[in-house]
């Protein structure tokens, strides 16, 4: 059974709505791949930073991914004009979520965020990265809450070994609260802003925000 631990990541998410995307691939439609019937995901791929340098690879990173060229339009961030934001909802088969997290993970100056909404029995999910603090993967609900399992708390209750300040501090690790923190400034500049849908199907369509 899971244990819904909330600190209202829900609101997190509507405050990280960033349109900074802009997908330019078969005459601008989304473009989209067939997934031959197998069940579908949905997210959103949020790159927070990144040098105006690195940016063409990133996009050549993510469109290896998706399998389809991606042109996006990178929005500067105004108190550092040398780095780069961008973010994209997509639509594509299950794990698409990890296997962006993992193709951008080794990109040591990049800040970024994969979401995978719950859905078709499986369980939502979410990826932080920071070049400080590397990766982090933690379950989340329908809402954006994450979810930690019972082994996992009662993991945190172990490794704090009867200090609630330590285990405080272990759920914490858990929840992600450090990649949140360092986050939270690039998702509150961002603030409004709404990222353009992207479709892993063969037939075009556009889905509305997440």
């Amino acid at each position: 059974r899971d244990c819904l631990l909330s600190r209202g990541l829900g609101d997190v998410y509507k405050r990280q709505s960033l349109a900074t995307a802009s997908i330019n691939a078969n005459r601008g439609e989304d473009v989209s791949i067939d997934t031959k019937g197998k069940p579908m995901a949905r997210g959103t791929l949020t790159i927070h930073s990144v040098s105006r340098a690195l940016a063409p690879h990133l996009e050549w990173a993510v469109s290896g991914v998706l399998g389809v060229p991606v042109r996006v339009k990178w929005h500067r961030h105004e108190s550092d004009p040398s780095q780069l934001r961008m973010a994209i909802n997509w639509t594509g088969p299950e794990g698409l979520g990890a296997r962006l997290a993992t193709a951008l993970r080794g990109w040591d100056s990049v800040r970024f965020e994969v979401t995978q909404e719950p859905g078709g029995g499986e369980e939502g999910a979410r990826w932080m990265y920071t070049p400080s603090l590397g990766i982090h993967h933690a379950a989340i609900d329908a809402a954006g809450n994450v979810t930690l399992t019972e082994d996992r708390i009662r993991f945190c209750i172990a490794a704090g070994a009867g200090d609630a300040a330590r285990i405080e501090q272990e759920i914490g690790k858990a929840l992600g609260e450090a990649w949140d923190r360092e986050l939270e400034a690039f998702r509150v500049a961002a603030s409004g802003e709404e990222p353009v849908s992207y479709t892993h199907l063969r037939a075009h369509e556009t889905r509305g925000n997440l």
